[in-house]
């Protein structure tokens, strides 16, 4: 294993994913206050099962974003020659995370028999 990866693995796996809840829970409240606040019906389970979905698919990446950040350190001037670099991994992160969101998705609202997750024009939201 790389010095790189085992640094990564050396991180506090446990706070970092109480924290991927917990900003989860943030999203969750956001969410559904504001629907409340706008005087709208509100599907709290919906909202649950999208923040979390979206949470957890984040919290999977990390550590694709720990290694791109301990293999090409922006420091010293760095990032004039590495900025290329990083908008091109933060187009496929994207790529990647709208990809997750929506695959769980889809199994969680399946799995709590809401049926078929529409998460829209999927071209439009790889924009997003």
């Amino acid at each position: 294993m790389s010095p790189i990866w085992t640094q990564i693995r050396g991180y506090p796996w446990r706070l970092i994913f109480l924290l991927s809840n917990a900003f989860g829970i943030l999203l969750f409240f956001y969410k559904t206050l504001d629907g409340v606040a706008r005087q709208r019906r509100v599907d709290w389970e919906a909202a649950f099962l999208e923040e979390f979905t979206g949470a957890y698919a984040t919290f999977l990446l990390i550590p694709l974003v720990m290694w791109l950040a301990l293999r090409f350190p922006l420091g010293d001037g760095a990032w004039r020659k590495r900025w290329p670099l990083y908008l091109l991994a933060s187009v496929l992160f994207g790529w990647i995370e709208t990809t997750l969101i929506y695959g769980f998705r889809l199994v969680a609202f399946a799995a709590v028999g809401r049926g078929v997750y529409d998460y829209g024009i999927m071209p439009v939201r790889y924009l997003m």
